[in-house]
């Protein structure tokens, strides 16, 4: 059931910058860094109109309910820290990631709803090219092997663990085949 109104408060902070202010032989080197903080509010009515065909519309009586919007997270925090050669043809990214518990399951009058725990995830992406059309990339993702955990009342519900991946591809461009931008 969808609530009649609902608040989403919130800001972000995102810091990016080269090290080269720092030394000059760290040009190459570059930090990122972004922080969300989120105030969500729903508010769910004491009556709801539904269809019931052959009948019509019905009123049910609904318990009034306070929650923060379903999928919403807290906080959300994203850091990076790369790595790139003059040409561009070599680099290194290590990325961070870590978000808050979010509703997954908007639980009812008789049932909790369900969380999805917040987790941090690390991943690292290596990318050479190779040649002047192709380019080749090495991703390692979810380097922590962060468990997936969902729980209701405080109590697990459901969880697994993915692993982590490893992934190599390869990509080619044409030279010929460039995009041209109509003015």
């Amino acid at each position: 059931m969808n609530a009649g109104t609902a608040n989403n408060l919130g800001t972000e902070f995102e810091i990016r910058s080269d090290l080269g202010f720092l030394s000059e032989s760290l040009e190459n080197f570059g930090l990122n860094f972004n922080l969300t903080l989120v105030d969500s509010e729903v508010e769910t009515g004491a009556v709801a109109q539904i269809f019931v065909p052959g009948s019509g519309p019905l009123e049910i009586d609904v318990v009034s309910q306070e929650r923060r919007l379903q999928g919403q997270s807290p906080y959300v925090v994203n850091a990076g820290a790369n790595w790139a050669t003059s040409s561009g043809r070599t680099s290194v990214t290590l990325l961070f990631n870590r978000f808050g518990p979010r509703i997954s399951q908007v639980g009812s009058q008789f049932l909790e709803s369900v969380f999805e725990e917040g987790r941090s995830q690390f991943d690292l992406v290596f990318a050479q090219a190779v040649g002047s059309q192709v380019s080749a990339k090495l991703s390692a993702t979810n380097l922590l092997s962060a468990d997936y955990r969902f729980t209701q009342g405080g109590d697990l519900l459901r969880g697994w663990q993915p692993g982590r991946a490893f992934s190599l591809s390869l990509s080619w461009q044409p030279v010929g085949e460039r995009q041209e931008t109509k003015r």
